[in-house]
């Protein structure tokens, strides 16, 4: 796995600690009404719930994984287990990796 140009984080503030493939999550709008609010707009944009993760695959501290066919999100995990992955285009995921292997983020859409 090659970093894009685009990768959060730090190549120099990563650990290989996490390595490994997580699987299983799912993908919820938490949103009122599950739409979000676009400024400047008159219509809001609606964000559907999307079920099943693609895998997150972490390599010597890279974190990637693609969505819908559209974006390849890659940023690297810092030694506390904190991961920002963006996708180049302005969208991006903020999570965590806890003690128990359990990576759980947030994404937004800009």
């Amino acid at each position: 796995m090659m970093p894009a140009a685009y990768a959060a984080g730090s190549p120099s503030n990563t650990t290989s600690a996490f390595d490994g493939t997580y699987t299983g999550g799912t993908i919820q709008n938490i949103g009122k009404g599950k739409q979000l609010d676009v400024s400047g707009e008159i219509a809001p944009m609606y964000c559907p719930n999307y079920g099943t993760v693609p895998p997150v695959t972490i390599h010597n501290g890279l974190a990637q994984f693609h969505a819908l066919n559209l974006y390849t999100f890659q940023g690297y995990v810092t030694p506390q287990g904190r991961l920002k992955m963006d996708s180049g285009k302005g969208q991006t995921i903020e999570g965590q990796i806890n003690d128990q292997g359990v990576l759980r983020g947030r994404g937004l859409v800009l």
